[in-house]
């Protein structure tokens, strides 16, 4: 069993405002850190500009995985909206989950309100819903 995802606070809330920000549109971006533990968020522009997926910019993500190791963290999760759907995969966030080591944490923005956010591991097509924790 993997330890849980520890988020800070203050780093889920900038999740949720950028996020929000992005709305209609899906955003997306990292989560970077060690030992399960989130340091850093790093926003990405989805390219795509579209409600129902995303695609980071390139140069960003090159930046982002140099930014990551430069700073002695690993790749931990990758988050993104579903701005009017659940927080489940979608089918093409299970054909585009190429960094199988990473958690992908969905938030739905359905209710603005009150996001729902939950998380998984996706490797093979398969999909796991895993825990995470905000501190």
């Amino acid at each position: 069993m993997n330890p849980m995802l520890e988020i800070p606070k203050n780093i889920f809330d900038e999740i949720l405002a950028h996020l929000k920000a992005e709305y209609p549109l899906e955003g997306c971006g990292v989560l970077a850190g060690r030992e399960n533990k989130v340091k850093k968020l790093i926003r990405l522009t989805n390219t795509k500009k579209s409600p129902v997926s995303f695609l980071a910019d390139p140069l960003e993500q090159i930046k982002m995985l140099r930014d990551i190791e430069d700073n002695g963290l690993e790749l931990l999760a990758i988050y993104h909206s579903h701005p009017d759907t659940d927080p489940y995969p979608s089918t093409e966030d299970v054909e585009k989950a190429f960094y199988t080591d990473s958690l992908n944490l969905i938030v739905s923005l359905r209710d603005r309100n009150n996001p729902a956010a939950r998380i998984y591991r996706i490797a093979d097509r398969e999909i796991a819903e895993d825990k995470f924790i905000v501190l």
